[in-house]
């Protein structure tokens, strides 16, 4: 080991065991920040909600809402527009339509009850009429949103879980140009966490457009607003935090299989050679026979196939084929082949890289499916990062593509690591107490409650964990492909009036 490594693991394990005496003398040393956030927060949707005061709502609005089933349209994706006093929504095949809303997805309660938008847990979107409002309610995180466009000449509001349906309904100039300041400003946005964004993604002067995300949305005659959700839970150790993500899981699991659902879902897990999918399949393969899904694949010379893994689980286990090829030498700058294009425009329309393509790998194994996923686990679980008190932020561009490819095929994307996660830092204190000392490693790379989490699962430590690795590409020449992908994407929209 050479001098600067020596001096780095001395600072490292210096920062460590102070953090480790700060936290294991203070159970409640978050609580103040916590307070301080709160307070700020309350400021911030008070203003946000100001700005938007600058939608004007229609002076013959109508909260009495048509529901139209639409099956010319990715069967989870919908959309709703406020316009001469009408409010019309169009909904895909297998959106579940019920009494006084829409719904898809899964969260965490009983079903007959329909009560997502007081869930703590949403994975999906939909919309409810209560009394008087019209209710949006997005997923509990921030790589996908429910988008609002709203049309100044005509005052139009439209509302959508498909960026590409609703731009499919209104005017713009430079598609372009739009679409790339939504993913820039978009990235800004998540980077912010779910108690400090500024939902505002691009203005002009034909629309604005803005991205909710994880709170509510409410709009009537008056007004539209955010509904703060703060959903705060604290967790004074690593049993208290796993059960909680266990019952949680179970409710999710147990919603998305209800008798009365027109489809139910099944729950699969990713896995590979890291720290956080193998802990999300561990927690899963705990609470019953789960099947699993991993990419047999070599990058930089390594291979991450989370198999041998998945068999010590007893964990059923499909091996995939990475959409490009079987051993990639720089996923880091790749370029996407032109003749490889016309089948992945549904991740390149999106607020994201692309990168998400991926998921091509799976395709066989998604429809209907509860797919539970590791993303975010380095935001939440990595001991070497004091998270942000805002509340789960996606602070990389990565992971933000999937939305389209999901609304098609028709599965739930379940980011295991945003439950009980709104403020983190009560997450991430139990890393330095004692009882986590057999699980904290002197590395960059030290996550020790999914190294937890799977070691008590009976999977010894040479497995997994040994260094950073991913799947995810970041092409470079992405682009030269983004106008035409959009145009092909919102050409699959149509809008039933």
């Amino acid at each position: 080991m050479g001098l600067r490594s020596i001096i780095k693991n001395t600072i490292k394990n210096h920062l460590h065991n102070k953090k480790k005496s700060l936290y294991q003398k203070n159970p409640d040393i978050f609580d103040n920040e916590y307070l301080v956030i709160s307070q700020k927060s309350h400021k911030w949707i008070n203003r946000t909600n100001s700005n938007l005061k600058k939608i004007v709502i229609p002076s013959n609005w109508s909260e009495n809402i048509t529901y139209i089933k639409n099956d010319n349209i990715p069967k989870l994706s919908w959309c709703a527009k406020i316009y001469n006093g009408k409010t019309i929504i169009n909904y895909g095949q297998d959106v579940i339509k019920h009494g006084n809303g829409i719904f898809e997805g899964v969260w965490d309660g009983e079903f007959n009850n329909l009560n997502y938008i007081d869930a703590n847990h949403v994975f999906g979107s939909g919309i409810t009429e209560f009394d008087k409002n019209i209710i949006f309610t997005p997923p509990s995180h921030m790589y996908e949103c429910i988008f609002c466009v709203y049309e100044k000449k005509t005052t139009s509001i439209l509302f959508s879980n498909s960026l590409s349906f609703i731009l499919s309904l209104v005017e713009y100039n430079n598609l372009l140009d739009l679409v790339e300041k939504v993913r820039v400003n978009n990235d800004k946005l998540t980077s912010a966490g779910v108690l400090d964004f500024d939902p505002l993604l691009y203005d002009d002067e034909n629309i604005t457009i803005y991205g909710f995300y994880y709170h509510n949305i409410s709009i009537s005659q008056n007004e539209i607003k955010i509904l703060l959700r703060e959903n705060i839970t604290k967790f004074n150790n690593y049993n208290e935090y796993y059960s909680y993500l266990s019952s949680t899981i179970e409710k999710l699991i147990t919603n998305g299989s209800d008798k009365n659902r027109v489809v139910d879902y099944t729950a699969i897990s990713t896995i590979s050679k890291g720290y956080d999918s193998p802990a999300v399949s561990s927690i899963l393969n705990n609470l019953g026979e789960f099947k699993a899904v991993t990419i047999d694949v070599d990058v930089y010379g390594v291979n991450d196939s989370g198999n041998e893994i998945a068999n010590i689980l007893n964990m059923p286990c499909y091996q995939c084929q990475h959409p490009l090829g079987n051993s990639i030498s720089n996923l880091g700058e790749i370029e996407y082949p032109e003749d490889f294009i016309e089948h992945i425009n549904e991740f390149i329309a999106t607020t994201g890289l692309g990168d998400d393509l991926v998921f091509l790998a799976f395709d066989k194994f998604l429809s209907n499916k509860l797919i539970f996923t590791g993303a975010l686990g380095d935001i939440i679980w990595d001991a070497n990062e004091n998270p942000t008190p805002y509340g789960i932020p996606v602070r990389i561009p990565f992971g933000k593509s999937l939305n389209e490819y999901r609304l098609r095929k028709g599965f739930t994307h379940i980011p295991l690591p945003v439950i009980g996660a709104v403020f983190p830092r009560y997450i991430y204190r139990i890393n330095f107490l004692h009882e986590m000392d057999d699980y904290n490693i002197c590395s960059n790379y030290n996550r020790p409650i999914p190294r937890r989490m799977i070691e008590e699962s009976g999977v010894c430590r040479q497995l997994f964990a040994k260094s950073k690795n991913a799947t995810n590409p970041n092409p470079i020449n992405l682009k030269k492909f983004k106008n035409e992908a959009f145009l092909r994407q919102i050409a699959k929209y149509s809008f039933i009036q």
